[in-house]
This record gives structure tokens, sequence and C-alpha cells, in this order.
């Protein structure tokens, strides 16, 4: 599996990016987002937990390059969803990036626990949407998506920096 950071920028293939959020208006916003950076991106949708984990844990269903997952997920959580996914081999390196209104700390040290590469606060503007896309899916950036790396992208979303190891200080 590879993870959007490396891609060959002049590669034709999409990235590909899984969204769990039940919020029909986020995933218009977020093509309209990845249209208006010129991102060449492939998103499907699921709304639910449960719907989001038949689909990866279906052999068929082809495993996504990044996962954005809503904190708040319906049916079944985003912390039972980084569990599940960690129980199941082909998706362990499932880069996921958590998104939430406000991410508390307590939030952001569980999701990192069970596995999640990032926890964003979820854009609050259209050209948060398309800054949100442009950083996870832009090859050529040197701050793409990393483990751990959450300072100074949130810092501009929040206000604040909530880098883990600030979380435990």
């Amino acid at each position: 599996m590879e993870n959007p950071q490396n891609r060959n920028p002049h590669d034709d293939q999409p990235v590909r990016i899984l969204v769990a959020d039940a919020d029909r208006s986020e995933h218009l916003l977020l093509t309209m987002a990845a249209e208006e950076c010129q991102q060449h991106v492939h998103f499907d949708f699921v709304r639910t937990g449960d719907e989001l984990l038949r689909s990866l844990t279906n052999d068929s269903f082809p495993i996504p390059d990044l996962l954005l997952l809503d904190l708040h997920l319906p049916r079944v959580d985003a912390h039972s969803v980084l569990i599940s996914l960690g129980l199941h081999e082909r998706l362990t390196h499932l880069p996921v990036v958590v998104l939430a209104p406000q991410p508390s700390a307590s939030d952001a040290r569980a999701c990192y626990a069970f596995g999640a590469f990032h926890v964003e606060t979820k854009p609050r503007t259209f050209g948060d949407m398309v800054e949100l896309v442009d950083h996870l899916t832009d090859p050529a950036r040197t701050d793409a998506i990393r483990p751990f790396d959450l300072g100074s992208f949130d810092a501009k979303l929040t206000g604040e920096n909530t880098d883990i190891a600030e979380l435990d200080g």
C-alpha cells in the first residue's frame, strides 16, 4: 500500500481516500476542495462505523491510501474502528486521520494509542477544507502526512499546538 506522501507527483493514479463521515455536506465539500487544489483524488464515502468496517474487511474492497475518520461516527465510533483496524493484518498500515470539531487531549491520546496517524480539527471553512486536502495529498509538500506530526497544520486551524508530545506534558 502506498501512502500519499510517497507518490510520484507525475503519477496519473489518483490518491484514494476513504471518508467515514455521516454528514453528506462534508462529502461534497471534500470533493470540491480536491478540485479547487487541483489534486488528483478519488473519494469513497461511508456514513457509519459499521459500514466502514464492512467495507474495509471485505477482501474485494480496495484498500485506500488514506482514511479520513470522523471521531463521532455513528454506530461504531472512531476508537472502536481504530481498534478493529489493528486486528486485521491487511489494514494495520492504513494511515488514518481522525477529524473532530474540537479534539480533546484525551481523545487525541486515545486515537494515537489505537493507531491513528493524525488527529485534526475538522475544517471550519471551505478554505480550510482545501488546505486539508492539499496537505494530505500533495506529494511535493515536505509536511505531508507523517505519524504524530500535528503541530504546524493543526495550530493553523485551532490556534494551538496539539502535538502528541505536548499532550503528555
